[in-house]
């Protein structure tokens, strides 16, 4: 791995956090380079699977990507790139949302297919001391 591929990604992880303290969604400047590109689908799909595999079935029964967005401070159009490039894109009415027909086993089976490691956070976002301003 080369250095500049960790500061890139030490950079996304750390925009992402602290757009998630600031309770706002973010999302790449556009234009974006593929080499740039693959790193942010990459990054999305690890908070996403470390979202999902934190959660309850009962929980994750209940998400929608407006849920997702929140919690992970990655804009929705975002995640829905991520979630179909994962196979996990698959919606249902329940009441007035649409909620993701995802399962435990469904994550699983991506993450064997994939052999995607996203068990340990990429950097400690704990050391970072910072607070948004109002």
């Amino acid at each position: 791995e080369r250095i500049w591929e960790v500061v890139d990604r030490a950079e996304l992880v750390y925009g992402y956090e602290l757009s998630k303290r600031e309770r706002k969604v973010g999302s790449p400047e556009e234009p974006i380079s593929q080499m740039a590109r693959h790193a942010y689908m990459s990054y999305w799909r690890k908070a996403l699977l470390r979202t999902f595999c934190h959660a309850s079935d009962e929980q994750i029964s209940t998400f929608n990507v407006e849920d997702l967005s929140q919690m992970t401070a990655i804009q929705v159009n975002d995640i829905n790139t991520a979630l179909r490039y994962m196979g996990l894109s698959k919606l249902c009415k329940k009441g007035t949302r649409n909620t993701l027909v995802i399962t435990k086993d469904m994550i699983m089976e991506y993450v064997t297919k994939s052999g995607e490691k996203w068990e340990r956070p990429e950097l400690n976002v704990s050391l970072l001391v910072w607070e948004p301003r109002d």
